[in-house]
């Protein structure tokens, strides 16, 4: 058995059809398109450059880090905006931010080779900083990145 339907008909159930679709579509896509951004910034210990060390970002689903150059400035890409993510610093060669265990530095896993992935020691004394900064849920420093392509976040850390 066929329908026939008149051309006001089937006009109206097309456009009923496309409005219902472009409606799904729209809201499937919401929050799926998120900006990612990078942030530069000078890690400082009473506003002199931290000389080495790392800074990570850490979110719910997103972790980015970056060594921190003898001038103190770091770089992270591809941190999704409008997020607020938590901040963790390690001073000198010791373990990457996040890599701390509940009793202290757990390291990297089991036959991972570092030899590469951390800065020779800095000559002279060694800078120290509070533990607490290498734990994202003690550190106090956190950040939540804006919709610019490039933007500058400055951390000032207390010894």
């Amino acid at each position: 058995m066929m329908f026939a339907l008149s051309r006001p008909q089937f006009l109206g159930r097309f456009v009923a059809a496309s409005v219902m679709l472009l409606g799904i579509f729209s809201v499937a896509g919401c929050g799926s398109s998120d900006t990612l951004v990078k942030v530069t910034g000078k890690v400082t210990l009473n506003k002199q450059p931290l000389s080495s060390g790392s800074v990570a970002f850490i979110g719910d689903v997103f972790a980015g880090s970056s060594m921190i150059g003898s001038d103190g400035k770091y770089e992270i890409a591809g941190v999704p905006a409008g997020k607020a993510l938590a901040i963790t610093v390690s001073a000198g060669s010791g373990p990457m931010p996040g890599m701390m265990g509940p009793k202290g530095p757990s390291g990297p896993p089991k036959g991972v080779d570092t030899s590469k992935m951390l800065p020779p020691e800095p000559k002279g004394k060694a800078t120290r900083i509070s533990p607490k900064y290498a734990d994202a849920k003690s550190s106090g420093l956190s950040y939540t990145p804006t919709q610019a392509a490039e933007q500058t976040h400055d951390i000032d850390l207390a010894p």
